[in-house]
Parts: structure tokens; sequence; C-alpha cells
């Protein structure tokens, strides 16, 4: 299992999102709330001996709502969830132990192509 498998089965428990979170792109006639993703494989982590096994990985989401409220409320569930992964094993099936965990303030705006709120939240989490 990857470390957005891992990820996405922790989101999955928040109010609103279970079911509807996506890499990179909802499919079309999904209905918000949503929360779409992007993630890179990650930079492993180097010594003088070389490079370790432990890397830290940054990961975008993005909450797609159609009210402010439900943004807000989605929004700061996330960032709670990301916070709690520090110092943890993330994921069911397959899990990653988080060893830090880095998310930013998020950032809010309106997606007049969408005409949905949009709440973006970069996170830098070590693995």
């Amino acid at each position: 299992m990857s470390l957005e498998s891992a990820i996405v089965e922790e989101l999955q428990t928040i109010s609103g999102l279970s079911n509807k979170i996506f890499p990179v792109t909802a499919p079309e006639n999904t209905v918000a709330p949503y929360l779409v993703y992007f993630s890179n494989p990650g930079e492993n982590d180097r010594s003088l001996m070389g490079f370790l096994s432990s890397k830290e990985v940054d990961i975008e989401l993005h909450v797609l709502a159609t009210d402010y409220s439900t943004l807000k409320t989605i929004t700061s569930g996330v960032v709670q969830s990301l916070q709690s992964f520090a110092g943890r094993k993330i994921g069911i099936r397959d899990q990653w132990y988080v060893g830090e965990v880095d998310p930013e303030h998020p950032t809010e705006v309106w997606d007049s192509m969408l005409n949905l709120y949009r709440g973006l939240i970069s996170c830098k989490i070590n693995v």
C-alpha cells in the first residue's frame, strides 16, 4: 500500500469525505464536499553514509465545498487529522510510521470555474 492510500484511509473518517477523496481530480458530477490531492514520491533523507530509507513527501490537499461554513469545518478536520499523524502509524491494511508532519495554514479561495469554495493545504510528511 502506498503512503497516499494510508493518508486517504485516515481522511475518509472525516464527516463529509467518506468515499469522496480522489487523486488529482474528482470524477465528473461528484457532489461537493470532496477532496482532491496531489503528491510526489518523496525525497529520501541522506546521511554521511548515503541515502536512508526515510523520506520527506510533499502532499497538497484541496477541499471543495458548496458553502463557506462546510469548507471551514472540513478543512479544519483535515488539518487536525494531518497533525494527528505525527509519531504514529497511519493506514489500516499497510501501515506507515510518520515521524513528523508539517501542514501549512490553509488558503481559502473561490473557484469560479467550479462554483465552489476551495481550501488548499500543503503538507510535508516524514516517513
